[in-house]
């Protein structure tokens, strides 16, 4: 398999998974070249310190990190990055993010530009800088490879956090992507890690530094979690999937169906599985030309990818 190029959004710092899908990533040098990792939600430019030092770890400065947008189109805002108090090392170093926001858009549009079917562009958080992406340069994803996304919730109704942050963002996503592959929380949600292999990557004593700061950041998330919610959280491959969903989608089952993004109201932030409705051919209001046809994650095999992350990330 050729190597892909690969771009990474992400809003690392809250939820632990982009972090072990950013190590994910780095940890697969013959299948995929990290070409760049942009930073979106609330405050990037610190989210981009965190990115710098996980990269520094695996002795990797050489990739590009650039912060993007803080400011979701509806001005929805949570704190900074719990994990700023936990591992206050991880946002300290001699690394100066850009202060244009821009930059991260024109570095996507750029890189598609540029490699075309050879890249993939992975968001990881709420889709502000791919929105803002479809709109100044409509043309740009849909020329690339794919789009992998970890959002949306397809079979189990709800709003899963990166659609609800930003859904006005969700929707352009959603209505203009040709090239979509969305794996939805309602299927990563059944990847949860046991304990084995948090022993496994705890007690690692292997030269891989990256792995060393990996684990140190899962303990301190958990201690961060803890205090923050009243109980350990469970850590949970949500990002990583979509991050090996760039190269290989065989662990996946999925489909293509009709999805509607619900921006206002009550039920903001879902993503209505459209083809679940029923009732369509009675509703005189419904046409499907109205909605884009999406590629969604139905179903995955849990146990097989979360040995196989763990064989990756841990023999390296």
């Amino acid at each position: 398999m050729d190597k892909i190029k690969v771009i990474i959004d992400t809003d690392i710092g809250d939820d632990i998974d982009d972090t072990l899908a950013i190590s994910l990533a780095l940890s697969m040098p013959d299948l995929i070249e990290v070409i760049g990792i942009t930073t979106v939600f609330n405050d990037t430019r610190l989210r981009a310190k965190n990115v710098y030092n996980l990269l520094s770890a695996y002795g990797k400065t050489d990739i590009p990190v650039i912060a993007g947008y803080g400011k979701t189109e509806g001005g929805f805002q949570t704190p900074d990055p719990f994990l700023k108090e936990e591992i206050p090392y991880a946002f300290e170093c001699d690394f100066t993010p850009n202060y244009c926001e821009e930059a991260a858009v024109d570095f996507i549009i750029d890189a598609c530009r540029k490699y075309g079917k050879n890249l993939v562009v992975i968001p990881l958080g709420p889709f502000t800088n791919i929105s803002k992406v479809i709109k100044k340069a409509p043309d740009a994803l849909n020329g690339i490879l794919k789009v992998v996304i970890m959002g949306g919730a397809f079979y189990k109704q709800y709003a899963d956090w990166n659609v609800f942050c930003d859904p006005d963002s969700a929707k352009v996503v959603f209505d203009n992507l040709t090239n979509l592959f969305a794996l939805g929380a309602d299927v990563t949600h059944k990847l949860p890690v046991d304990d084995k292999y948090l022993d496994a990557l705890f007690n690692y004593n292997g030269a891989n530094e990256g792995v060393k700061l990996v684990a140190k950041t899962v303990k301190a998330w958990q201690t961060g979690g803890k205090k923050q919610w009243g109980g350990t959280p469970k850590v949970t491959l949500h990002d990583p999937l979509a991050v090996y969903s760039a190269v290989d989608e065989s662990f996946i089952k999925s489909e293509k169906v009709l999805i509607d993004v619900v921006t206002k109201g009550v039920f903001k932030g879902f993503t209505v599985n459209l083809n679940a409705y029923s009732k369509l051919h009675l509703n005189d209001e419904f046409n499907k030309n109205d909605f884009n046809l999406v590629k969604v994650a139905k179903d995955v095999d849990s146990d097989a990818f979360i040995k196989r992350f763990f064989d990756i990330l841990l023999n390296n």
